[in-house]
């Protein structure tokens, strides 16, 4: 790869931590797609000399072809991919007084734009890039320690719950939807609910077998609302792989599902499994 061409994806990639940036370099590098024409491309399409146009690939061809490639890097490094996302999303709801806990929902490019463009926040200093790199690390490794699983299946489900749907204060959380609504309710409910997610947690082996992000769950430096949209993250994951778990705590109240289901063939869907478990 053209030193040039490093140097400009570098600076593309300057807020992430440094051992995403040399894994993703390194899987460009190999990737078939990534001909030297789109390398080019890429790296130059926001600021593209006028005596090399007519060598280049035209901006929707380009950008065709990164989502290819980067379609392919999420489905063999999703769990590099969510480290760094939340690395450096903790990173920016530290580092800033106005940034939102919402940023965990944000991906890589989202966030970059976000930390540039709102916060003016375009480079780190030495220290603050010691400290990504070290949240970075420390999310691409599993939760292992025994303890600290339990204590995050705990906390996970009591996060879930730890405001009303109806109040103002989740209002202000901006980034939960009406399922999420549903669930928070009907965990506060019916409290064998929540032991029921628990044990399940803790069956699967659902937490050692993710990522380390649920690590920010025990983070005493990060806020409650942070801790409640990463609940709802991991949570939302848990019920792509269980979904019959899940089930079971949606569909428990037909009044919850009237209440907070908002599109219609959820609503349906969760009525139908209300009564045919009854």
């Amino acid at each position: 790869m053209d030193e040039m061409i490093y140097n400009e994806y570098t600076r593309i990639y300057k807020l992430m931590p440094r051992g995403f940036v040399t894994r993703y370099m390194n899987y460009l590098q190999k990737s078939p797609l990534a001909t030297d024409r789109y390398l080019e491309t890429a790296a130059l399409i926001n600021n593209v000399p006028e005596f090399v146009q007519n060598q280049l690939m035209s901006p929707d061809e380009c950008f065709k072809i990164s989502e290819r490639i980067n379609e392919e890097f999420n489905k063999k490094y999703g769990r590099v991919i969510k480290a760094a996302e939340t690395a450096l999303a903790v990173m920016l709801i530290k580092s800033v007084l106005l940034a939102k806990p919402g940023l965990l929902v944000f991906n890589a490019d989202q966030l970059s734009r976000f930390a540039i463009d709102t916060l003016n926040i375009d480079s780190w200093t030495p220290e603050e890039k010691q400290t990504l790199d070290k949240l970075y690390k420390e999310y691409t490794e599993p939760v292992k320690n025994k303890e600290d699983i339990l204590k995050i299946n705990r906390a996970l489900v009591e996060y879930l719950s730890a405001i009303s749907p109806d109040s103002p204060e989740w209002a202000s959380l901006g980034v939960m939807d009406s399922m999420d609504a549903l669930i928070a309710q009907n965990l506060r409910q019916y409290p064998k609910l929540k032991n029921l997610l628990v044990k399940e947690l803790k069956y699967d082996k659902f937490i050692e077998n993710y990522n380390g992000t649920p690590k920010i769950l025990l983070d005493d430096s990060l806020s409650k609302h942070a801790k409640i949209i990463k609940s709802k993250l991991i949570l939302e994951d848990f019920m792509h792989k269980y979904p019959d778990v899940v089930i079971e705590i949606v569909s428990i109240d037909i009044d919850n599902i009237l209440k907070y289901i908002k599109d219609p063939e959820i609503k349906r869907r969760l009525i139908n499994q209300y009564y045919s478990r009854r």
